[in-house]
């Protein structure tokens, strides 16, 4: 079974791209700014319901908010044997 990750960077780039702040995000979530905060920084994640709240605030699908952390890491190397 693959885990998955809340993805801090994508809401920060939704936040950015939608002119919005962490406060008004609170209170479009209805949670306090240091909840944002903390979910932002990574201190912790929002439980499913919050979760759920965050996407609906920034038109998103919550498959675009999260991140497999299974995921291979993806910086690219070159296969060996491959010709430059």
């Amino acid at each position: 079974m693959k885990s998955a990750l809340f993805n801090a960077d994508e809401v920060k780039r939704r936040l950015y791209l939608q002119g919005m702040h962490g406060q008004q995000l609170a209170e479009a979530v209805g949670v306090s700014k240091t909840s944002i905060s903390y979910y932002l920084s990574g201190q912790r994640k929002p439980s499913a319901p919050v979760f759920l709240r965050i996407c609906r605030a920034l038109g998103a699908e919550p498959e675009e908010l999260y991140v497999s952390a299974d995921a291979p890491d993806s910086k690219l190397t070159p296969r060996s044997g491959s010709a430059a």
